[in-house]
């Protein structure tokens, strides 16, 4: 006799989250390809700089979402749920090149066109790239978590975080060693995606108290800061979604959140 299907609660502090880091992307975006960060100087780049490292956690939270929300104990992945994810992102990837071309044609041109048909061939979309990889291997990656011990999985986040989150932030001042780009890559996704099925698996979220993780966040917040503002070289170093800081932030973040008790009234 089959087993009654339990059915799933949905996780309202996390679609919290997603809006607050939806947010934080606007900021960052604003700061740096908007020329906030480029053009401010003095106590402008110093409110501007805390700004940004607040808000740059937004995309490995992202991430970290995507593991702790797609692992599940049963095999019922459907890659037939990528179209959820392209048609979206094709609707506004035609829909914009249409308009600069109705608006200003001179800066839209035949090649720009084609491309707009083919949002994951080109780099436009990077995080699009990298999550078509990803997504394409979350079963295999789900059957990998399962089949590991709880204190198997701690040691693989372990040797994820040491090689390449603490090794390569400090390692990149010098090169790009293991040639992740930074975070710009579906490498990292992957990481940050076992990172999140972690924190479900283990119930990571539950093991601290929230205020231990806000204190932690705090901390990463204020050595980024410092480091950006008073560090003689290599000022960015910890500016990066690979960063020690800034993964310990959207670590924090994604346990915050999923433990806050939220109705979907609250976020509608």
């Amino acid at each position: 006799m089959k087993e009654p299907i339990t059915k799933v609660k949905r996780n309202y502090g996390i679609d919290m989250l997603r809006l607050v880091a939806m947010f934080f992307v606007v900021i960052c975006h604003v700061l740096g390809h908007g020329g906030v960060m480029k053009n401010a100087t003095g106590y402008n780049y110093s409110v501007s700089s805390l700004l940004q490292i607040v808000a740059y956690c937004a995309v490995n939270c992202y991430a970290i979402i995507s593991g702790y929300v797609g692992y599940k104990e049963e095999d019922n992945y459907h890659y037939t749920k990528y179209l959820k994810f392209w048609i979206p992102v094709f609707f506004y990837s035609v829909g914009i090149t249409i308009i600069f071309y109705v608006i200003n044609s001179g800066s839209v041109g035949i090649k720009e066109i084609i491309w707009a048909f083919f949002p994951v061939t080109t780099y436009e979309y990077w995080y699009v790239n990298a999550y078509t990889a990803l997504f394409f291997l979350i079963p295999w990656i789900n059957r990998l978590i399962q089949n590991i011990t709880e204190k198997e999985l701690n040691r693989l986040i372990f040797v994820l975080f040491m090689f390449f989150s603490v090794y390569l932030t400090f390692s990149t001042w010098f090169a790009d060693t293991f040639t992740l780009g930074g975070g710009y890559d579906f490498a990292w996704l992957i990481i940050l995606y076992i990172a999140g099925a972690w924190i479900k698996k283990n119930k990571i979220n539950e093991k601290w108290r929230v205020s231990f993780w806000i204190t932690m966040i705090t901390i990463c917040i204020a050595a980024t800061w410092l480091w950006e503002t008073f560090a003689p070289v290599a000022k960015r170093l910890f500016v990066s979604y690979i960063s020690v800081t800034i993964v310990l932030m959207a670590v924090g973040m994604v346990a915050i959140f999923s433990r806050l008790q939220l109705s979907s009234r609250m976020i509608s």
